[in-house]
């Protein structure tokens, strides 16, 4: 992105369900998600997300930043289901790089550097 407008910010959410049990809109109607180990495969991606190589302010082809939201979200077939935000780990937690508030902070901060 930084080839096309040198003070584009380049950023990405990552939203994750941990729900042990999910619907899935791609799978066939009865193929209910299932994730026995879903806690250590949302700390890994968690991981995965986080060791991205970032631009650091700097003009690159990485990312300037990058959150990741965890949320519980059960959905069976026929209704919508619940949601709840997840703040317990595995998610990030507050300072790490990827946490939402760390990762809107920076941003912001870096868009008023280059447009303001």
């Amino acid at each position: 992105m930084h080839t096309h407008h040198e003070q584009a910010l380049t950023c990405g959410i990552l939203l994750l369900n941990i729900a042990d049990q999910f619907d899935s809109p791609t799978r066939d109607p009865d193929d209910i998600t299932d994730h026995p180990h879903i806690e250590r495969i949302i700390e890994e991606i968690v991981d995965l997300f986080d060791s991205i190589d970032r631009a650091e302010g700097e003009m690159s082809a990485n990312l300037d930043g990058a959150g990741v939201i965890v949320v519980d979200h059960t959905n069976p077939v026929d209704d919508i289901g619940e949601t709840e935000l997840v703040t317990d780990p595995p998610a990030p937690q507050k300072g790490d790089r990827v946490h939402y508030r760390t990762f809107v902070s920076q941003m912001a901060d870096w868009f008023d550097d280059r447009f303001l």
